[in-house]
This record gives structure tokens, C-alpha cells and sequence, in this order.
């Protein structure tokens, strides 16, 4: 299958593209590979903003913290590695391509953020609160994870206290330096969420972004499809402020 990049969220994409941090993405459409998965137990829906709503009460105070190259904490099972081969230049374009192949999850499996779903909310988070680890509610998007509690110092130990349970026993590790202590307001899946006032609002660099961009479609008198999805997302994020 064909192996592209996608930038990750939430950088300054004016920045030249070596300064900037690439997500690999596996394009499994052209072989059929995501056409033929049958998602089952695996399809479910993420409902992280009415969860936040629902459990940031006035002045609860929130933690952010992202797992570690999550996809690839999951092994793929023997039997797909043939549809997982890809050609890539290890000296960089023009170079000679060596054949690689996952072994691990990767960004482009359909079914990959079910199987992670599975894993994380309904396997280490549960498993974590029967052992008293975890006590206060926590919100997760895909690998992003936000812990709610009255207190600042409590939500801050308590995420402290799962991210080493959960990597010593279940090997899941997290990106710690990037950690949002518990404050508020709180930067979480695109938002500023204050619960002093039960507001989310856009960060002011995003919104004038989208305004330039909802600006120039209305200006166009022909849109690409990527262009309208992009379009569409945006937004749709707008309207959430609402």
C-alpha cells in the first residue's frame, strides 16, 4: 500500500515543513484492505464532548495528557501482516526503497481506533478503577485523555498516580512532558473549556484561520471534495462554540 503523512494537530502550519511534526498515514484503500474489514464490536461513536460537558461541573478543574504512539502499543495478528508491506526510501526521496512491513497498529486501519477503544476506555481505564488507580471520571478521544475533579492537586496526582500504573502494568506510557496540568481554563480536543462560566470557546489563532478559510470559500466559485471536507469540519467546530 501507498505510505503518505498528515500533519499532527495543533501546530503553526506557516512554519517551512522540515520544522513541522508528520504523522505516517497507511493509504489501505487502494489495496481494498479497509473495504473488506468488517468492523463489528469494533464500530462505536465518540461522545468525549457531551462527556465533558456532562462531568466539568462549575469550577472542576481538568488534566490533559496524550498515550504514547498508540496504535502501536496493539500487535497485528499474523495472518493481515501480507497486507501490511509497503515500499519506503530510508535515505530520504530519490533513494533506493526497501520493502518494510507493520507489525504494529497503524493511522489509516479502519478498524484500528475501535481495536484501541477496546484496549484503553474498556480494558486499562476499567481495569485501573477496580484497583482504586482511578477514582475520578476520565474522558477519553481516542488517545487523548482529560481527568475532571473539584480539586487541582487531586486531579494532578490522581494522573500521576495512573500514568505509572498503567505503564508498569500494562505497558502503556505517556507523553509527560506534554501534560496540561489541572487548570482552568482547560485546552482539550480543540477547545478552551472554562467551567467557571460553562463556556468552550476556540483558541483566537484558530479562529482566525477558519475565518480566512470560510472567507475564501465564499469567494470560490469551485471547491475540491478535500477542500469542502476540510471546510466542513471547521465549521462544524465553530458551531460547537455555540
Amino acid at each position: 500500500f501507498p505510505m503518505g503523512a498528515v500533519l499532527k494537530p495543533n501546530q503553526d502550519e506557516s512554519l517551512p515543513a522540515d520544522q513541522l511534526e508528520w504523522r505516517p498515514t497507511s493509504d489501505h484503500t487502494k489495496t481494498g484492505f479497509n473495504a473488506a474489514t468488517v468492523l463489528g464490536i469494533l464500530g462505536h461513536s465518540l461522545n468525549t464532548y457531551k462527556e465533558v460537558e456532562w462531568f466539568l461541573r462549575r469550577d472542576y478543574f481538568m488534566r490533559v495528557s496524550d498515550v504514547e504512539d498508540a496504535f502501536m502499543l496493539i500487535p497485528l495478528h499474523p495472518a493481515i501482516w501480507l497486507y501490511m508491506l509497503f515500499r519506503w526510501p530510508i535515505d530520504g526521496p530519490g533513494a533506493a526503497e526497501i520493502l518494510l512491513m507493520h507489525l504494529f497498529g497503524d493511522f489509516g486501519t479502519r478498524g484500528m481506533p475501535g481495536t484501541f477503544q477496546l484496549f484503553l476506555v474498556r480494558v486499562v481505564v476499567q481495569l485501573a478503577r477496580s484497583e482504586l488507580v482511578l477514582t475520578l471520571p476520565m474522558t477519553i478521544f481516542v488517545d487523548d485523555a482529560g481527568l475532571i475533579g473539584p480539586r487541582s492537586d487531586q486531579a494532578d496526582s490522581e494522573m500521576i498516580q495512573f500514568q505509572g500504573w498503567s505503564k508498569d502494568v500494562c505497558g502503556v506510557s505517556w507523553k509527560v512532558p506534554k501534560d496540561r496540568t489541572a487548570a482552568i481554563p482547560q485546552y482539550y480536543i480543540g477547545f478552551w473549556w472554562d467551567s467557571h462560566n460553562l463556556t468552550r470557546s476556540l483558541s483566537e489563532t484558530k479562529l482566525a484561520k477558519y475565518l480566512v478559510v470560510i472567507l475564501e470559500a465564499s469567494r470560490s466559485k469551485t471547491l475540491t471534495l478535500r477542500f469542502r471536507q476540510s471546510l466542513a469540519g471547521k465549521i462544524q467546530r465553530a458551531i460547537r462554540t455555540m
